[in-house]
C-alpha cells in the first residue's frame, strides 16, 4: 500500500494534541520549529467526494467526517491519520500544507518560525488573497 521511502518520517513529534482557546482541540509545537521545516507527515485515505454525497442524500445530515476532509489533486478528497487533522483555522496561519501524491501523505510546513508551546494553525480556505498551486511534481500547496 505504501513504499518505503528512507527520507519520509511519520508522525514525528514535534506536535501535540490537547485543549484549544480557539476551537475543541488544537495541535501545539511541543519545540521551536522554523520557517518552511516539515511538522510532521501524514498518511492519507483517499476517496472520491460522491460518497459523502451519497450519505448526506440518503439522511439528509452532514456526517462529522466532513469536518475533516481536505481537497486532493484529480478531484478527490482525503481524511489525514494525523494531528493535521486537528489544526484549527486561522486567516493568517502560522502553517500550511501540502498533498503528496506519490507516497500518499499530506505535510504539514511551517510558514512562520513558531515557538514551543504555540498553536499550530492552518487555513481551511485558503490564505485571504493567497491560492493553491502545484508543484512539478504534482503536490498541491496551500500558499
Amino acid at each position: 500500500m505504501f513504499k518505503e521511502q528512507s527520507n519520509k518520517k511519520w508522525f514525528n513529534t514535534s506536535c501535540i494534541v490537547k485543549e484549544s482557546e480557539i476551537h475543541g482541540l488544537g495541535c501545539f509545537a511541543t519545540r521551536d520549529i522554523q520557517q518552511n521545516e516539515i511538522i510532521e507527515r501524514s498518511p492519507v485515505v483517499i476517496f472520491y467526494p460522491g460518497i459523502f454525497d451519497d450519505f448526506w442524500e440518503s439522511r439528509l445530515e452532514r456526517h462529522i467526517l466532513n469536518e475533516y476532509i481536505f481537497k486532493w489533486p484529480s478531484a478527490q478528497r482525503a481524511i489525514a491519520l494525523g494531528n493535521v487533522s486537528l489544526c484549527n483555522h486561522a486567516d493568517d496561519p502560522n502553517a500550511g500544507y501540502r498533498c503528496c501524491t506519490e507516497v500518499p501523505c499530506i505535510e504539514l510546513l511551517a510558514k512562520d518560525d513558531i515557538c514551543c508551546g504555540d498553536e499550530i494553525l492552518i487555513s481551511y480556505h485558503g490564505r485571504p488573497g493567497g491560492k493553491v498551486t502545484f508543484s512539478d511534481s504534482g503536490e498541491m500547496i496551500h500558499l
